[in-house]
């Protein structure tokens, strides 16, 4: 691609389910630099979704709260350069300890799990 753009972005879907426990809501509040999607509460089993497109500059990246009973994580759900390529329909499974992601529409393995981030954003 010439200068780094991209002529056509496909859409994103991100759904994002609550593992952490039985009986566990959780609370989820995804925003990017451009977007803040507001706070959820997810009961167990059940799934928060949303869908956007990434920008032409491939910088697009949002970023999530996770809160649970006395816990308090964060994590990068969406990272132009770690995502773009696997995740036009990605599903996210949060527990207690991490987070897996299974790409329906890739070829990748079918889950890859991450720790959640070091820094806790609000």
């Amino acid at each position: 691609m010439c200068s780094g753009l991209r002529f056509k972005t496909h859409e994103v879907k991100e759904c994002i389910r609550n593992d952490i426990g039985f009986g566990i809501d959780l609370t989820v509040h995804c925003r990017s630099d451009d977007d803040d999607l507001g706070v959820h509460d997810i009961l167990y089993g059940g799934v928060y979704s949303f869908s956007f497109k990434p920008n032409i500059f491939g910088a697009t990246h949002f970023y999530c709260s996770f809160s649970w009973q006395n816990a308090e994580k964060s994590f990068d759900i969406y990272k132009d350069e770690r995502d773009y390529s696997r995740c036009e329909d990605c599903s996210w499974r949060v527990t207690e300890h991490y987070l897996c992601v299974s790409a329906t529409d890739s070829l990748a393995s079918p889950e890859t799990c991450y720790d959640w981030n070091s820094k806790f954003y609000l």
